[in-house]
């Protein structure tokens, strides 16, 4: 038994793909703990406008962006500029999916805080980087700024 776990272990040692899939799943095992631990989300202002967008988008189309109504309160069109879609609501178009906005919103908190460190962990393993996993979780965690990542604003 042992012996079959060390030859997996050394199969997957080599292989990034494997190794980063992992990666995601311990972080959306962490992040699913501590995010669905809370009742609310993370953050009552933005993320409701973005995906609010999302879901105009995937009923409407893009066009269904060119009247709508709420931009008219925000700091841009105050300030005389008009609000256009992004790639960050395209992303967010699957999760509005669900019957329960909530679920959505949360869900997609998830699948971004948990995808964020997985990018990071890859870009650091292709450039061979020492002691890379500890690198992300103290760079999201100990500096928190997995925090800024769950309140799912595309800047």
């Amino acid at each position: 038994m042992k012996k079959s776990l060390l030859s997996l272990k050394s199969k997957f040692r080599g292989n990034e793909l494997v190794s980063s899939f992992f990666i995601f799943l311990f972080f959306l095992l962490i992040n699913g703990i501590t995010y669905f631990s809370v009742r609310s989300v993370s953050s009552i202002d933005d993320q409701w406008f973005y995906f609010k967008i999302a879901d105009l988008i995937r009923s409407g189309g893009i066009s269904s962006m060119q009247n709508f109504q709420a931009a008219f309160f925000t700091d841009l069109s105050q300030s005389g500029y008009s609000y256009g879609a992004g790639l960050y609501h395209f992303f967010l178009i699957p999760f509005t999916l669900f019957s329960n906005k909530i679920i959505g919103l949360k869900l997609s908190g998830l699948f971004f805080a948990s995808l964020v460190p997985t990018i990071i962990y890859a870009v650091l393993s292709n450039l061979k980087v020492k002691g890379k996993f500890l690198f992300v979780v103290a760079f999201l965690y100990v500096l928190r700024i997995i925090l800024k990542i769950y309140l799912q604003r595309p800047f």
